[in-house]
């Protein structure tokens, strides 16, 4: 079983594929094999290099040549005006404006919210994102994904939740995330030692949602109706004032 990675560093030559630790000794020897029949043809193939979350998300750095290269002529041509601006500005620009979490008031929201096809989950962000060993990763947020710690899940065992940033909102005044799982798709979960969770053992979003998100569900909807019944008693005093 194994996954086909977005190449963050497109013409390198070079494909990244996710498989589970537990299975490394067996795409090790299927590896080996192909390299040795292709040898034997004449065709020389490169070492597979085994790397961590964290490692891969650094292969999509690039450096300004390199970055400037990718563009058009026209871009390129565009670029000359701003070179001597201080080195990333505009990319980190950029790229900060497309990473960004949107809040709940974005139309995007409610297009998710009415689909049947994903559950909604809501994420504490004191204590599942700056508590998260991952989420404060500078190379995963610019890669354009949310990290955070899944509930009950901590230490040796903590487990954390890798989302795309569009299926991320803010709510509550910036404490509270509201993320949107596929029911019958399974995201990216991370282990402590930053390996992947094999695709095999790997929840869909509806499981994932019941086994952990489930109570926290229900206990913010708690918060929430508390908060709106004691604002609805306040309001009731001042107009009897």
């Amino acid at each position: 079983n194994y996954s086909i990675l977005p190449d963050l560093n497109v013409g390198d030559g070079e494909i990244q594929i996710m498989v589970a630790s537990s299975d490394i000794d067996t795409v090790k020897y299927w590896y080996g094999m192909y390299q040795n029949d292709q040898l034997a043809k004449g065709n020389e193939v490169k070492d597979m290099n085994y790397v961590n979350m964290e490692d891969y998300t650094q292969t999509g750095n690039m450096t300004e040549e390199e970055y400037i290269n990718t563009a058009s002529p026209e871009l390129q041509k565009a670029n000359e005006k701003y070179e001597n601006r201080k080195y990333g500005e505009i990319e980190n620009s950029v790229i900060k404006q497309e990473n960004r979490i949107r809040s709940t008031e974005d139309v995007a929201y409610e297009q998710y919210h009415n689909n049947p096809g994903f559950t909604e989950i809501t994420i504490n962000k004191e204590t599942l994102v700056e508590k998260s060993s991952f989420a404060q990763n500078e190379k995963i947020k610019e890669s354009g994904l949310f990290a955070s710690r899944i509930p009950t899940t901590y230490g040796k065992d903590e487990q954390t939740l890798i989302l795309p940033n569009e299926q991320v909102f803010l709510t509550d005044d910036g404490k509270t995330y509201i993320a949107f799982l596929e029911k019958d798709k399974s995201p990216l979960v991370m282990l402590a030692n930053g390996m992947p969770v094999s695709v095999t053992e790997r929840k869909n979003g509806e499981k994932l949602f019941r086994d952990y998100y489930d109570k926290v569900e229900r206990e913010f909807y708690k918060k929430e109706q508390l908060s709106h019944t004691a604002n609805k008693v306040q309001e009731s005093a001042k107009s009897m004032a």
